[in-house]
């Protein structure tokens, strides 16, 4: 909080200190209970995703919809961050035309028929 007659120094050690305070206790939430068993992990894994099948169930049309837009959206992000870290730059347009590149690659990757959606007879 800034008070009147503060220095700025003081006011950004009351900002890390307060920085540091809400570390320490997002350190101390107790992290969910991970079985080691691989078999316990698998049935953990289905319980995770009965779960999310139930909520989905249980959710409207309209619901699901903007579920769906926000995980594309978000997506797209991810795919922006990356290709503007790959490319090393900060500009957004150089990122936007990058992911388009790779999005049309992968197109014309699909048209070729190069993508197969079962495995081969023999495996």
């Amino acid at each position: 909080m800034i008070e009147p007659g503060m220095k700025p120094d003081s006011i950004f050690i009351d900002n890390v200190r307060s920085n540091a305070y809400a570390i320490i206790q997002l350190m101390t939430i107790q992290k969910p209970n991970i079985p080691p068993n691989p078999i316990d992990l698998n049935n953990f894994q289905d319980e995770i995703y009965r779960d999310k099948i139930i909520r989905a169930r249980e959710m409207s049309e309209h619901q699901r919809l903007a579920v769906a837009i926000e995980l594309t959206k978000s997506v797209f992000g991810r795919m922006h961050e990356g290709a503007m870290w790959q490319l090393e730059t900060n500009d957004p347009e150089t990122g936007w035309t990058e992911v388009c590149r790779r999005l049309q690659q992968l197109r014309r990757v699909r048209d070729q028929g190069r993508y197969v959606n079962e495995r081969p007879e023999n495996q």
